[in-house]
């Protein structure tokens, strides 16, 4: 798989961990990837938002067309997580490699303001 290049550095020269979530034979018992996005939601809810005022998460979900007949999309993971399509009426494939996606932090900011109000 190559790797693009992001702010001149070439991914491809640099030691990487790389998770794949649609590898289900890897991994998948583990649910490292919803684990490592479990994690970071509940630490911007935590931490960031009550400093910074933060209302979304992006991703650029990475769409691998290097297989025309089965392009690999990560869309379909954060999908599963909640997250939505910037624009769901997108050409695939994007020319840039990525979608992009946002998760709407709101209804689980007012969930937690509940939870703290009734204590």
């Amino acid at each position: 798989m190559s790797y693009p290049k992001f702010a001149g550095i070439d991914f491809s020269k640099h030691d990487v961990v790389e998770f794949n979530p649609a590898q289900t034979e890897v991994g998948a018992g583990f649910r490292c990837g919803r684990r490592l996005m479990d994690w970071a939601m509940k630490y911007v809810i935590s931490e960031l938002v009550p400093r910074l005022g933060i209302r979304f998460l992006t991703v650029d979900a990475l769409f691998d067309a290097d297989m025309p007949e089965k392009p690999y999309d990560a869309s379909g993971f954060y999908a599963k997580l909640g997250f939505r399509y910037t624009n769901p009426d997108e050409h695939l494939p994007p020319p840039d490699g990525f979608r992009t996606m946002y998760f709407d932090l709101m209804p689980l900011i007012h969930q937690i303001n509940k939870i703290k109000n009734t204590n």
